[in-house]
């Protein structure tokens, strides 16, 4: 797949994406019919639901989530939201049975669609991540070869800047475990550093120095220079440039 061209790479992922779509898609229609009959069934599905909505009836106010060691020593099995948004929901005339399996019900929808969100999310910042890895290392200059190595430096700061500042958000819940920070990608970025680096004629510990500018393009770094210190941009990459410049002489 890494040898083939963002175009057909993109077209590989659809059509992937659309046969594991209408396979899903299949079991969906089935889950659909089963739960809009549970929805609809008249009585409780089972005995625990039968005691949640009895609970739910009989003990309104602060004892609902009292002590337990204390009368009427009950546990309540759902959150306070969901009896407020069932009785909300069920003042509009709806059946509370109805009221409430339909709220189980678009929870589940939602939380099943997050990871697939996310997911998605993450081939788009794999897709983009590997598009800037081929302008840096096969395009054209000066972000890519053929440039001075401080201009390619520079280039590849304000680049990078800009990448990071797009996909803050799965770049930040990376950033959450220790390891991606070393993962092969990042680790990229930092030998190409250092390489440009080395070509500017920069003298000292390369690896330490490529780690420094490294971690002024960190997400959650450029976040909080452009949200609490009301930096910009420009300004982070005039910082990049003035940090590249130092490290290499100039």
């Amino acid at each position: 797949m890494a040898l083939l061209q963002r175009p057909v790479r993109l077209a590989v992922i659809g059509a992937v994406a659309v046969l594991v779509t209408a396979s899903l898609g299949l079991h969906w229609l089935r889950f659909l019919r089963f739960a809009i009959s549970s929805i609809l069934y008249p009585y409780q599905l089972d005995y625990g639901e039968g005691i949640v909505w009895q609970q739910a009836l009989l003990m309104l106010g602060p004892r609902m989530y009292g002590d337990i060691n204390q009368y009427p020593f009950v546990v309540f099995h759902y959150p306070p939201f969901y009896h407020v948004t069932v009785r909300a929901v069920s003042a509009l005339g709806i059946d509370m049975l109805v009221a409430g399996r339909s709220i189980s019900f678009l929870a589940a929808l939602v939380i099943g669609a997050l990871p697939l969100f996310v997911g998605l999310m993450i081939v788009l910042l794999d897709e983009d991540e590997k598009a800037q890895q081929q302008a840096f290392m096969f395009g054209p200059p000066p972000l890519g070869p053929g440039a001075p190595a401080l201009d390619r430096l520079l280039a590849y700061g304000r680049e990078r800047l800009e990448f990071v500042h797009a996909h803050f958000g799965l770049l930040s819940d990376a950033n959450r475990d220790p390891q991606m920070r070393f993962n092969e990608p990042m680790m990229l970025h930092h030998r190409h550093i250092r390489v440009l680096l080395e070509d500017a004629g920069t003298t000292g510990d390369l690896d330490a120095q490529a780690f420094a500018l490294h971690t002024l393009l960190d997400a959650d770094y450029v976040h909080r220079e452009l949200t609490l210190r009301g930096h910009t941009l420009e300004q982070l990459g005039d910082a990049w440039e003035s940090v590249a410049r130092k490290l290499c002489g100039k």
